[in-house]
């Protein structure tokens, strides 16, 4: 009966997982390949980090990059797709996703993924949101996602903006090294993910 239980759960999880995504695929806020982009960045990082990321964090990271965005759902669309300059009411809004996310991850017993989904918005340097975290406070597997998320973003197109070049990406991870980001974690995706990758593909 328990190992019953465990398969429905992960079912339910399964089709959680395919709904969120296609329901943000239908706001016109993620293009499909996001999360898989997502995904396989943050795996290459985990596997140079590896030292510092127990098995339990690497086995919920899969998940975390999947379920990353889940919150924006409860987000309106005229928010999320907007292609210009959000006002302060519409900011305040759209940064309860982090909360809406953390809840409906808690919902189906995922806490340590729920954990860092509430986390993803915090800073290096503590003017993040929603509490203000610092440095180490920030899970880590919240720092290592947020960096991949942020490049993935930034290389391709949005709704308010085009996608900038892999040079210029990795120009605003520099800017924000040690502000927004994980200092060690921007080295190292920089120096070892990125260059590794341009490499194999040159």
């Amino acid at each position: 009966m328990y190992s019953e239980k465990l398969q429905k759960s992960k079912e339910v999880r399964h089709r959680l997982i395919l709904s969120v995504e296609k329901e943000l695929h239908r706001r016109f806020f993620e293009d499909p390949g996001h999360v898989e982009r997502v995904s396989s960045l943050a795996d290459k990082l985990a596997q140079v980090e590896e030292a510092r990321i127990g098995s339990f964090e690497l086995d919920k990271l899969n998940l975390l990059t999947k379920l990353h965005d889940i919150g924006k759902v409860g987000i309106p669309k005229e928010i999320l797709g907007k292609n210009s300059e959000l006002s302060n009411q519409e900011f305040e809004i759209m940064q309860r996703h982090s909360e809406i996310g953390f809840r409906m991850a808690q919902s189906i017993d995922e806490l340590l993924v729920a954990d860092a989904i509430l986390a993803l918005r915090e800073r290096w340097d503590g003017t993040g949101y929603p509490r203000g975290l610092k440095g180490d406070q920030i899970p880590l597997l919240s720092r290592l996602v947020g960096i991949v998320d942020a490049f993935d973003v930034m290389t391709h197109n949005r709704p308010y903006r085009l996608a900038k070049s892999q040079e210029e990406a990795i120009k605003e991870l520099e800017k924000g090294c040690g502000k927004q980001f994980d200092p060690h974690l921007t080295h190292l995706f920089i120096t070892k993910v990125l260059k590794q990758d341009k490499a194999l593909t040159s």
